[in-house]
């Protein structure tokens, strides 16, 4: 990566963490059965997980799993169904040697998935999760 594009990704990344640490919540969690602010809640809470999303993937990316797990732990708090962000969470684990980690993250999927939405966890999470306990590379 040339040192132009380094810096612009640098300057985003600075950016999003400005905008995460903005964020203050539901928008109008007080008038959680109102319909009016319906619509901009939704958007709000939209863009902070794409943010986190970003900035998780971004720390992986870079070998920075310790940020990564921050940022896709505060992915779960708002959507504890992601399923995406439970396989990431599962390699981050591995990368930093605590496979037990990685385990324990996949059954808090499946409880997850199971109690929340009555459905298996997806083919690909099953496969990491085989992967991961068998020691192969993820």
């Amino acid at each position: 990566m040339d040192c132009g594009r380094r810096c612009a990704t640098a300057v985003v990344i600075q950016e999003y963490h400005v905008a995460e640490a903005l964020y203050q919540g539901e928008l109008f969690a007080e008038d959680r059965y109102e319909d009016w602010p319906t619509a901009q809640r939704q958007q709000l809470q939209s863009n902070y997980l794409q943010l986190l999303s970003r900035l998780s993937d971004h720390y992986f990316a870079i070998e920075q799993y310790t940020t990564c797990i921050t940022f896709a732990n505060k992915i779960l708090l708002c959507e504890p169904c992601h399923e995406a962000t439970h396989r990431l969470l599962m390699r981050a684990y591995v990368r930093q040697r605590q496979g037990y980690l990685a385990l324990r993250q996949y059954h808090q999927c499946v409880e997850t998935l199971a109690e929340e939405l009555a459905v298996p966890p997806d083919p690909a999470t099953i496969h990491l999760y085989e992967a991961i306990r068998s020691h192969q590379t993820v």
